[in-house]
């Protein structure tokens, strides 16, 4: 009786380990199709990532962190509220 329970456990225990392994990449997946589409940004030509928010030096300087998109999104925020009409009339 106490092999069946010990091997119940066992297996229980493996397959959380596979799920877990299996997350892990999936989140690693993700995270390398999101860096191969920030990378892309940098085939746009200057005008179309300063229409986006961001500039060439923005997009590689994402591309060297962690959070890449994150990063992006930060800049561009920054760079929105510095063409807000406030910011324009304050300048």
């Amino acid at each position: 009786m106490t092999a069946i329970a010990t091997f119940e456990r066992t297996s229980v225990s493996v397959f959380g380990a596979f799920k877990l392994v299996g997350r892990r990449i999936r989140a690693l997946q993700t995270r390398r199709a999101g860096r191969k589409a920030i990378a892309t940004l940098l085939e746009f030509d200057p005008d179309r990532l300063e229409d986006l928010g961001i500039s060439a030096a923005d997009v590689r300087a994402a591309l060297t962190t962690d959070a890449a998109g994150r990063r992006l999104a930060s800049r561009r925020a920054a760079n929105a509220r510095a063409w807000s009409p406030d910011a324009k009339m304050a300048g």
